[in-house]
């Protein structure tokens, strides 16, 4: 099935896109292995819901859905058996500087684009906190929207630390401007305290994860007790087990976290028991 004139791959963006210029939609990235999708339609679901807080006229869902499932999109994806989709939508071009198009000037589309599937270098993370604080926007929490300079800089910092120290952490954790742990640059947080598993709360900043939410949706499959809370930074110390999860790479474990005055290690063992059942869900189709 060939694209549509909603849906596009990602080398037919105008410059005057409002999602280049502006940050103006929202995008989900995807694992594929052997010419499927793990989640498809749990994806094509969050791409509505942002879509809908946004405003952006996403009804051509289903033409895209068709598209990802179709037999010429599956067969390259079978080529390159395990690769990362991701389907960015757009207010698509018009309006006036921020002013938005709107009635029937409305002309989103969405832009599919197929990544290699690089493996995380280590099995097991070590992370230290973002000197970057994500701001509160209650309006857009839990939206993944194109609006990504926060992890962006979040990253710089991460580099810029790693080749002043000679040192090698793998990854951040961000806090908000209360010190409320959130979320990595890239993946949701969950910690386990000696009875349940937490998982920051992310009603004024942060991304609600398709992965995060198959893990709190499945946690009695997967022995979990999950309570969503504010989970400040000081109870770091107190933790048991941690790991972060994405889309992309599933369940992490974390062996460490850095506050900038000490580092607090943890085991990963019960985190892997956590995977292997993920992971035989996910095979499933469930």
């Amino acid at each position: 099935m060939q694209p549509s004139k909603r849906v596009f791959d990602h080398t037919q963006v105008a410059s005057s896109d409002r999602s280049f210029n502006y940050g103006d939609g929202c995008f989900t990235t995807m694992r594929a292995s052997a010419g499927k999708i793990q989640l498809l339609n749990t994806h094509i679901q969050r791409l509505q819901s942002d879509a809908d807080v946004l405003g952006i006229d996403f009804s051509f869902k289903d033409e895209l859905l068709d598209y990802l499932t179709g037999e010429s999109f599956t067969q390259a994806l079978q080529l390159k058996n395990e690769s990362v989709v991701k389907v960015l939508v757009s207010r698509g071009t018009g309006g006036r500087g921020y002013m938005p198009p709107t009635g029937d000037k409305q002309n989103s589309q969405c832009f599919v684009s197929v990544h290699p599937f690089k493996s995380q270098e280590n099995a097991a993370l070590s992370l230290m906190l973002s000197p970057v604080l994500l701001a509160k926007q209650p309006y857009l929490a839990g939206v993944k929207h194109c609006n990504r300079l926060e992890q962006v800089l979040a990253k710089r910092s991460l580099w810029q630390y790693n080749a002043e120290i000679e040192s090698k952490f793998d990854d951040v954790l961000m806090l908000d401007n209360e010190q409320h742990v959130i979320e990595s640059s890239s993946a949701n947080f969950f910690a386990f305290d000696g009875k349940h598993w937490l998982t920051p709360k992310l009603d004024l900043c942060g991304v609600t994860g398709v992965m995060r939410q198959f893990i709190i949706d499945n946690s009695e499959a997967l022995s979990m007790q999950v309570h969503e809370c504010v989970m400040s930074v000081e109870q770091l110390s107190q933790l048991k087990s941690a790991f972060v999860c994405n889309a992309v790479h599933g369940v992490t474990p974390v062996k460490s976290i850095f506050n900038g005055a000490q580092s607090f290690s943890f085991d990963t063992n019960v985190v892997l028991d956590i995977d292997k059942t993920l992971t035989s869900l996910l095979l499933s189709g469930n």
